[in-house]
């Protein structure tokens, strides 16, 4: 198993685990807030950065596993090559969009930490989440990139003209 691959499981298993504490934290909120009036303070704020760091914790996973949606109904009669050649252009294409993203949340996280910005209920810094996010679209960018290269791989090994 690579270390590409490796990141990409550990950014899963992280954003697992941080479902799971969200998951925890509201359960105990709304008993809180049941039983004796008391939720957890910034529950809402919590989840918000929670659930974004999960989503991208999960997409370089996905990437290495093959399992985002495509849309293979045309292109499943295809030759091999022909399907190798736009999985490959779809990979690369993945990369440029998984770099823009990286850029601009780099930009903005380093634009709420200059800034200052926090929380309403809790007055946390806004910018905490950002890093997590970052280093998720940087493994996405190398799963990404390992994708491509394999299709690539894949695209040489398919003389044209076989199935």
């Amino acid at each position: 198993m690579s270390l590409i691959t490796r990141l990409a499981n550990g950014t899963a298993v992280c954003g697992g685990i941080i479902l799971i504490l969200l998951a925890l934290m509201t359960l105990v909120s709304i008993l809180g807030r049941a039983l004796f009036s008391m939720p957890v303070p910034g529950d809402y704020e919590l989840m918000e950065a929670g659930c974004a760091i999960a989503a991208f914790a999960f997409l370089p996973y996905a990437q290495v596993t093959g399992h985002h949606i495509i849309v293979a109904f045309f292109s499943r009669h295809w030759p091999a090559t022909v399907c190798h050649f736009l999985d490959t252009v779809a990979h690369l294409t993945f990369s440029f969009i998984a770099a823009l993203l990286f850029w601009r949340a780099a930009h903005g996280g380093l634009n709420f930490y200059r800034d200052g910005d926090t929380s309403m209920i809790l007055a946390i810094p806004v910018w905490w989440a950002f890093p997590a996010i970052v280093f998720c679209l940087a493994v996405l960018i190398l799963t990404c990139l390992q994708s491509a290269y394999s299709s690539w791989q894949q695209l040489k090994t398919h003389p044209a003209g076989s199935p």
